[in-house]
């Protein structure tokens, strides 16, 4: 398989991946098994930070050891087992009341039901570093306060932030914070 002519047009809308891996679980349980571990591409980190970028935002497992493995591993660390994940209610990019600019950043969120506690992954599908621009619905606005989950460091007071909220996230991956308490 090759890859696009250069002049060929993006196409940052998700759906081809949400038709091979339902974000929905059901039936059999399916994970992305990537192709990165058949080149050289698989021992540098990016490979696993693209990949994430590509699968988490859309609520699809993945296999780390498909790409570069300390990576997914950290992640997984830092993120999903801290968060608890089992019993969240996933809101997807493509299906929630978040708007984000430019077209390339993906936003999607988990939410603990009955709690205040949200989990919201930034992802950046563009080969450049972005700054995005992330308008944020309500519930979230209302969180007391934002913790970078991979680095577990809490950000801030979250009415201390200038909105619209501004992230900035690396080519090919993604940012992971946790919304947590009442203003």
């Amino acid at each position: 398989m090759s890859a696009p002519p250069p002049a060929a047009k993006r196409d940052y809308s998700g759906v081809l991946w949400r038709i091979n891996y339902s974000p929905y679980r059901w039936g059999i349980p399916q994970a992305h098994l990537s192709q990165y571990c058949f080149t050289e591409f698989a021992r540098d980190p990016r490979s696993g930070r693209e990949l994430l970028a590509l699968s988490f935002v859309n609520n699809s497992l993945i296999d780390p050891s498909f790409a570069h493995l300390q990576t997914g591993e950290n992640f997984h660390l830092h993120v999903t087992i801290p968060f608890q994940m089992g019993g969240t209610i996933f809101h997807g990019y493509w299906n929630n009341d978040i708007h984000s600019k430019p077209d390339c950043i993906k936003v999607s969120y988990w939410k603990k039901p009955n709690a205040r506690d949200w989990l919201v992954a930034v992802a950046n599908w563009s080969e450049r570093p972005v700054s995005a621009e992330i308008v944020l619905p309500p519930e979230l606005l209302n969180a007391a306060y934002v913790y970078d989950m991979e680095t577990t460091n809490r950000i801030h007071r979250w009415e201390t932030v200038a909105l619209p909220w501004k992230v900035h996230i690396p080519a090919m991956d993604l940012k992971v914070f946790r919304f947590t308490g009442a203003k």
